[in-house]
């Protein structure tokens, strides 16, 4: 997967946009900038996919990796009641939801 961002056009574009109330033709910035945000969502969810696999590969009983400016790990939760996750396998599906989340420490 290539993924190319062009900062200085999503600069330009954001820019731009202030002259949405001016002219039609200015709702394509906007259309554009969700468009450049909905391919960075796409190539976030595959670098998760990516580090899952890999990790799952290396450690079946993976849970998080950790550096300086990178977190990613598995986080389990129910809606109103907590799990003991020594007796997660037992838990129907349903009743709760794995979260894949990677985070960026900013400095």
């Amino acid at each position: 997967m290539k993924i190319t961002i062009d900062i200085d056009k999503i600069k330009k574009l954001a820019q731009d946009s202030k002259d949405i109330f001016l002219t039609p033709e200015a709702e394509n910035t906007i259309l554009e900038l969700l468009k450049a945000q909905e391919e960075v969502d796409q190539a976030i969810d595959y670098a998760k996919q990516v580090l899952e696999k890999e990790a799952l590969k290396l450690n079946p009983n993976f849970s998080a990796i950790k550096s300086d400016k990178v977190k990613v790990f598995y986080r389990t939760f129910g809606s109103v009641f907590s799990i003991d996750e020594s007796k997660l396998d037992t838990v129907p599906k349903e009743m709760y939801e794995v979260v894949k989340k990677i985070s960026a420490n900013k400095k």
